[in-house]
């Protein structure tokens, strides 16, 4: 099982890290480069279900998307429908099936703690990556926090800051920003609903139907957004399940 394969029973945490991820890459690096028509060519790396894809090709990127999950393509091939610009691959993570330098910029959600060689995903970001080009990526944080939980999702590890900042950095990256996120309100929003409802996911083989009904509720997304949003307060300090990274790809 992996982080994030349904993103119903991580609901609202689960969309506002894609909205977080999608206005960051925004930020350092727009849809279309200053005099271009031609829009930003973005690689989301491990896409799953294609949340975070489709969310950057409503803002205007061009964007591919890879998983090593037929599954999880079919998926998203019957949602993006023939004419939006997402271009859907088949290959993993660790070998990117990519020539060099063909992206301007790269998205990588809670993907890396499941790779065995992270060390060589970030190395093919790297190559793919035009110099200059951004790299945003999340990741679980804190070795100690390894549980359970994260064996259930098929998690590898867990990460430290200075850990994941010298993954990147031999690796061919300027690290641009680099922090926890999700103090308070994340952090309680997992132990006391996440965890409790994936518990009882991995015991009876499905989810409650009252989880996943309050996961889709959009009223329920848009107030427990409102209390994450307020964690960026909290950004400086070592508490937050989860690391953010936005790199740059030095030339």
């Amino acid at each position: 099982m992996r982080w994030g394969a349904e993103p119903e029973l991580v609901g609202p945490r689960h969309h506002f890290r894609v909205a977080l991820m999608a206005r960051l890459l925004a930020a350092y690096l727009p849809p279309r480069l200053p005099g271009s028509r031609v829009p930003v060519r973005v690689l989301d790396a491990g896409a799953g279900r294609g949340t975070l894809a489709r969310a950057l090709a409503r803002r205007g990127y061009a964007v591919t998307a890879l998983d090593d999950s037929a599954a999880f393509l079919a998926y998203l091939r019957e949602r993006v429908g023939p004419k939006a610009p997402i271009r859907l691959v088949c290959g993993d993570v660790a070998a990117l099936p990519f020539e060099a330098r063909v992206f301007d910029g790269a998205v990588c959600g809670e993907v890396l703690e499941h790779v065995a060689d992270d060390a060589a995903a970030v190395a093919g970001l790297a190559r793919t990556l035009r110099p200059g080009g951004v790299l945003v990526a999340t990741v679980p944080a804190g070795r100690a926090r390894y549980s359970w939980l994260d064996r259930w999702a098929g998690h590898a590890r867990r990460y430290e800051r200075a850990e994941l900042r010298a993954l990147v950095e031999p690796r061919g990256f300027e690290v641009l920003r680099l922090h926890h996120w999700g103090f308070p309100f994340g952090l309680l929003y997992e132990r006391l609903v996440q965890r409790p409802v994936l518990g009882r996911h991995a015991r009876r083989g499905a989810a409650p139907g009252f989880a996943l009904r309050l996961g889709r509720a959009g009223t329920t997304t848009r107030t427990v957004g409102a209390l994450f949003a307020a964690d960026h307060l909290s950004d400086g300090l070592p508490w937050g399940p989860g690391l953010l990274l936005v790199a740059r790809r030095r030339g």
